[in-house]
């Protein structure tokens, strides 16, 4: 990332920040965002709202000793959401949610009269590329590839997408890291594509389209 000059958003759980604080602090004055993935990758539908606010607010509170600042993100372990997950983040100052995996685009959140972004968790992760009987690499990143296309040729319509795409802390070594070096560096070579954080995004469309929610662009999922 830092060889190309991109910031990212690494998912953070409360854990990790106790046990890899200097990781997490050089990740941190690189210019990465660090959102908050609950406690331990707990998945929500295992947890309790008590335990889901528990795991959030001890999290928060290693940002705060680890980093000395408040997380401004919540992206929740393996992109599940509970009926409490978008009043749990509004409660904790959140700007974005990201945990949604039916939208190519951000959206405005209204909860009682505070305003939240909802986001991708991702399109596509190389999760799959790590066992022997799944795909490679390479098979990945040419997904990953098609799809950018695909969003892409969109935007130019006049329809601009968001693509997140996931990594996961078993990328070490370098028959997975050059395919996606080659994939950044398309992604790159393209004009009027936004590199940048969740953070990012969120602030762009609280800023743009405050009013932009769901059923202005997918009266169906409202429905």
């Amino acid at each position: 990332w830092k060889r190309y000059g991109i910031q990212t958003s690494c998912y953070t759980s409360g854990l990790c920040l106790e046990l890899f604080p200097s990781l997490a602090q050089r990740a941190d004055k690189e210019g990465h965002e660090l959102p908050v993935q609950g406690w331990d990758h707990a998945f929500l539908f295992e947890q309790t709202v008590a335990e889901q606010a528990e795991s959030i607010d001890k999290t928060m509170a290693a940002f705060k000793k680890v980093l000395g600042k408040m997380p401004r993100g919540y992206t929740t372990s393996g992109g599940t959401l509970t009926p409490e997950s978008v009043a749990l983040s509004v409660e904790r100052g959140m700007k974005y949610i990201a945990a949604y995996r039916n939208v190519d685009v951000p959206f405005i959140i209204n909860h009682q009269g505070k305003k939240i972004v909802g986001q991708n968790s991702y399109a596509l992760c190389d999760f799959n590329a790590y066992g022997h009987q799944d795909s490679t690499p390479r098979e990945i990143m040419t997904q990953w590839r098609d799809f950018f296309d695909v969003l892409y040729d969109e935007g130019l319509r006049g329809e601009p997408k968001m693509l997140a795409f996931g990594t996961h802390p078993f990328l070490a070594q370098g028959y997975r890291t050059k395919p996606i070096e080659e994939i950044i560096q398309y992604v790159q070579s393209k004009p009027r594509v936004w590199l940048t954080t969740r953070e990012g995004i969120a602030d762009y469309m609280l800023k743009n389209y405050p009013d932009q929610d769901l059923s202005k662009f997918y009266p169906e999922a409202v429905a």
